[in-house]
This record gives C-alpha cells, structure tokens and sequence, in this order.
C-alpha cells in the first residue's frame, strides 16, 4: 500500500519550506523568525501529497527528552478522529515517531510533551476528560514560559501511532528508525 504521507528528517530544502509556511500562519505560541531549531536534537517534517502539512522537533529538556517541540500543522494537514484527545490532532497521532527516535537515542531518558500554558490547545488539553497516554504532571517555566508538562505513556503512544501508520499507509516497524 503507497501513501501520500512522508515522513522525513528535516532537511536544508525544508528548513525553508517551514519557514515560508510558517509566515503564513496567523496565531503561534512563538515568534516567527525565532523558531529555536538549533536546539533540535532532530525535526522531523510530514508530508502529504507532497505538501508540507506539519513539522515536530525533539529536544533535551533537563533529564528527560522533550517531543513535539515547536510541532506546528498548516493547511491540508490530515485530521484524525479517534476516541480521545490525543487521537484527534496529527501531531499527538504521530507523536510515535519521535518516541521512537528519542528511545533509539536515549533509551533510559523519561519522555514529556510540553504545551504552552496560555494556549487555546493548552487549555483544551488540560479540562479534557479522557487522555490515553498523556499524563498531566506539572505546570513550570521552561526557557521563561509557563508550560504544561505532560508524561509520555510510550507504550500507549508507540500502538497509537503503529494504529495511524497503519491507516495511513506508513511502513512502522523495527527496520524504520528514520534516522
């Protein structure tokens, strides 16, 4: 089964792409033209039908690996509908991938997600009343902004993910490590 989804590292080619798409956007929870991507210890880049549709990054937080750093979505970005909050936006869909890759790095780091406080979605994904592996842990400052901090169930987020792929046509597997 082909797909019209690509998932890569992010490139030289893409860095430009992010940066042409992401001055479209009208609402961020960050500057513009200060994106932070060297902090990235990867950025993955998804495309669909050849469109970039969303861009995610992995970095170091303290102890722990951070996933879906600065992860933004554009226009025609597919929109999954599953049962509860995080089967219903792409990013936490595909939030697998970077699990993957974080534990292929740092296999005995904890892995967190991290949601601006003061965001629509930070507000939507704190009074949500059914997470599968999410795990609200605190709310703290991180590079001087209040942050929801979430633990990653990476077992729960790893089937999620396989489950999307699967949907979407995205070989998963052991011999995929997308590096």
């Amino acid at each position: 089964m082909s797909s019209d989804l690509e998932i890569r590292p992010m490139g030289l080619n893409d860095y430009y792409q992010i940066k042409k798409s992401i001055r479209k956007r009208d609402k961020l929870a960050y500057d513009k033209e200060w994106l932070k991507l060297d902090r990235m210890t990867m950025c993955y880049c998804f495309y669909y039908k050849h469109e970039l549709v969303m861009f995610s990054g992995i970095d170091y937080l303290e102890d722990e690996m951070r996933i879906l750093t600065r992860g933004t979505t554009f226009k025609g970005c597919p929109k999954p509908w599953g049962p509860s909050k995080e089967e219903r936006t792409f990013p936490t869909v595909m939030a697998g991938v970077s699990v993957k890759y974080s534990k292929y790095i740092e296999p005995t780091r904890k892995i967190v997600i991290t949601i601006n406080n003061e965001t629509r979605f930070g507000e939507v994904m704190r009074n949500a009343k059914k997470h599968d592996w999410m795990v609200y842990r605190e709310t703290k400052d991180i590079y001087n902004v209040p942050q929801d901090v979430y633990d990653v169930d990476e077992e729960h987020c790893h089937k999620m993910t396989e489950k999307w792929c699967n949907k979407y046509g995205i070989k998963y597997g052991e011999e995929d490590v997308w590096m």
